[in-house]
Order: structure tokens, then C-alpha cells, then sequence
């Protein structure tokens, strides 16, 4: 069971081996092209989507929830005991998040004291549900715009190449060669593992079963590959950290 993942990373990286070994080398390079315009255009687009959609949809959500208790923390509680008051009063996905991207720090609770003593309710509540639940609801919005911008720019951009495929019939870019194909078809499947453990790790955070997490992670810890991939996510690059929202 230790190299289980592994061994199913290495069956799907044979089957994108086989699977576009078939193919001729303008359709492999299209292809491939395809897919690393679709992760960067996907992974830069879902953050601006993600922020809109928490300032739009939950920021004031959130605010108008904890306004009460901030109004009173100004007189009631000292510093540092107004970020645990503020945790508890968010939910539960917000509070498991929190801990694990470490907002429950210093800074945040300096933010966070300034905040309540220098604004109003209504602004403190906002600054403070941008401080503590926008890193944590944006990343998991990240994760869901990104995979499904992944989907629509592939579909796009493969109904274009399709086009220029069929368009273009010169014999030396429509043949066929195994091995560059199969290397460009094992660089396929690898993006595809990364684009799948990125979603995992912005989701990851927020899941409140503890159990899960710790039998997910005994997985990836236990594999060799899945772990290398996961620990060194050059996605992460491409999305920006998730840490640094606020």
C-alpha cells in the first residue's frame, strides 16, 4: 500500500504515453501547447474571479454576521483575545482554514486590533472578514474556477487546433513519431497531476473532518512521486500564495 499512488500516477502516465503515441506531431504540439495556455490562463484568471466573488458574494455575508460581537470587542476584550473571539464566530470551514494557512498570527491580530479600536463596526468587520476569511474562501474558490476554466479553455482551444489540423495536411509536420510523441504525452499527464494536487491543496485547508486529511496526507507522505509533485507544485507559481490574499 506505500507506493500506491505512485503506481497509479505511473498507469496513467503509460496510458498518455500510449494514448498519443497514435497521434502526429502537429497534433501532439498543438495539444501540449493547448494545455499550457489553458493552466495559465486558468490559474490567472480564477484568482481575479475568486477576490470578485468574495468582495460580491460572502465579504459583506460574513461582516454583517460578526458586527455585533466587534462592536463590543473595542471595550470587552484585550488585544490578541479579539482575533480567538472573531474565530469562533466564523465558520467552521473559515476557522480549520485559518489555522492551517496560519492567519491566527500576529500580524493579523495587530490588523485586527486596529481595526476594531480606529473604524466603525461596520468597516471593522469588513477588514476583518477580509483579513481572516478571504485567503481561506478564495483559495477554495481558486480551486473550483480553475478546474472548470481548465475544461472550457481546453474545449476552446482543442476545437481550434482541430481546425488548423485538418486545414494544414503537409507530410512532415502530419507524421507520426512514437517516441517524441509518447515524451510529450508523459509531460500531458504530469500537468494534469499537478493541475489535480493544486485543487487539493487550496481545498485541503478547509475540509473540517481531520481524518480525512490525515489519512489524504498519509498517502501522498507514504509516495514517492505524488509527494515530490505535491511538495514542488510549480502551479502554486502560476496562482501565487495563497497566504498573501489579504
Amino acid at each position: 500500500m506505500q507506493y500506491i499512488l505512485d503506481g497509479i500516477l505511473l498507469i496513467f502516465i503509460v496510458f498518455m504515453i500510449w494514448r498519443t503515441a497514435k497521434h502526429t506531431m502537429l497534433r501532439v504540439i498543438l495539444d501540449t501547447v493547448c494545455l499550457f495556455m489553458t493552466v495559465a490562463a486558468s490559474g490567472r484568471i480564477s484568482m481575479i474571479l475568486s477576490k470578485l466573488t468574495f468582495n460580491w458574494f460572502f465579504k459583506n455575508a460574513i461582516a454583517r454576521k460578526i458586527e455585533i460581537q466587534v462592536e463590543k470587542m473595542g471595550v470587552m476584550y484585550g488585544s490578541g483575545t479579539r482575533l480567538e473571539r472573531v474565530l469562533r464566530l466564523m465558520p467552521s470551514f473559515v476557522r480549520s482554514g485559518a489555522e492551517e494557512y496560519g492567519l491566527n498570527n500576529t500580524v493579523n491580530q495587530n490588523k485586527i486590533d486596529q481595526a476594531v479600536l480606529e473604524y466603525s463596526p461596520k468597516q471593522a468587520s469588513q477588514q476583518i472578514a477580509e483579513v481572516l476569511a478571504g485567503p481561506v474562501i478564495q483559495g477554495v474558490l481558486r480551486a473550483v474556477f480553475m478546474i472548470l476554466l481548465c475544461f472550457a479553455f481546453f474545449f476552446i482551444y482543442r476545437t481550434m487546433c482541430k481546425v488548423l489540423e485538418d486545414t494544414v495536411k503537409s507530410p512532415a509536420i502530419c507524421y507520426c513519431d512514437p517516441i517524441f510523441s509518447g515524451v510529450f504525452g508523459a509531460t500531458r499527464a504530469v500537468i494534469y497531476l499537478l493541475i489535480v494536487l493544486c485543487g487539493i491543496g487550496l481545498i485541503f485547508p478547509v475540509i473540517n473532518d481531520l481524518g480525512i486529511i490525515i489519512k489524504a496526507r498519509e498517502y501522498i507522505d507514504k509516495s514517492y512521486l505524488v509527494k515530490l509533485f505535491y511538495e514542488n507544485n510549480i502551479l502554486n507559481f502560476i496562482i501565487g500564495d495563497i497566504k498573501n490574499i489579504a
